[in-house]
């Protein structure tokens, strides 16, 4: 029972280590794989995946879709295809870090000037809205995602209004009021949201969860929950 007992308190220590990794060191040591962390699987960046496949047994593999796989016995072809929506806070400064951090690494470029640029976009604050920035990625091109990335350069506010909100646990919610589709910065389509309804913060320490949620067709509806609790960063709730 002792033993059983250590090993679950080193397990809750682990697990409160990896929640925090983003604590532990200035963002601009952060690997590639740590701010990609913060993008996709952290308190203000997460991802929905969709993913469906079909079969058939005989006949020729058709060529038009890369995304298949054949059995071993070569009588079936099973069509997979996966695209991530990428849901990120861009108004909390970690995300901007982590955004800053990978066109720092990918980019590699050390010119005081592309420096300034990304302190800027690091530094900017957000007083009047929360924003979410929303991109789509899948594990190889495909048709699928060329139709998915078209779809978010097509959509406006006027398309939106009443399909995508942000809504807290207390029951608060604020609609969409500016859509911008994905530019060349590659960090996606902007949701603004209002950061003030009524002279209060949309969101405090005490609002349980946020939900964001955005129908952007009948088969994507992008729906995902942000606990409060774990969205402070060096001392601030970032939202």
């Amino acid at each position: 029972m002792k033993v059983s007992l250590r090993i679950l308190l080193a397990l809750t220590m682990l697990i409160g280590v990896a929640s925090a990794q983003w604590n532990q060191k200035s963002y601009n040591q952060w690997t590639e794989k740590e701010a990609l962390r913060v993008l996709d699987d952290s308190p203000w960046g997460q991802t929905q995946v969709f993913a469906d496949s079909t079969s058939t047994s005989g006949g020729p593999v058709p060529n038009s879709d890369p995304d298949r796989a054949i059995d071993q016995g070569g009588s079936r072809v099973n069509y997979i295809s996966q695209i991530n929506f990428r849901i990120r806070f861009l108004s909390a400064r970690p995300v901007r870090q982590a955004v800053s951090r990978l066109m720092e690494i990918r980019r590699k470029e050390d010119s005081a000037e592309f420096a300034a640029r990304l302190k800027d976009f690091v530094t900017e604050e957000s007083p009047d809205y929360v924003v979410v920035a929303v991109l789509c990625d899948s594990p190889r091109p495909t048709a699928r995602l060329q139709r998915a990335m078209e779809m978010l350069d097509h959509l406006t506010t006027e398309k939106l209004k009443g399909k995508a909100y942000l809504a807290t646990s207390d029951g608060r919610r604020v609609f969409v009021e500016e859509y911008q589709p994905p530019g060349r910065d590659s960090i996606g389509a902007r949701f603004f949201f209002p950061r003030i309804i009524n002279g209060k913060s949309l969101v405090t320490g005490e609002s349980g969860e946020i939900r964001f949620y955005a129908e952007l067709s009948d088969e994507y509806k992008l729906d995902r929950s942000y606990k409060i609790k774990n969205m402070t960063y060096e001392g601030r709730l970032e939202y």
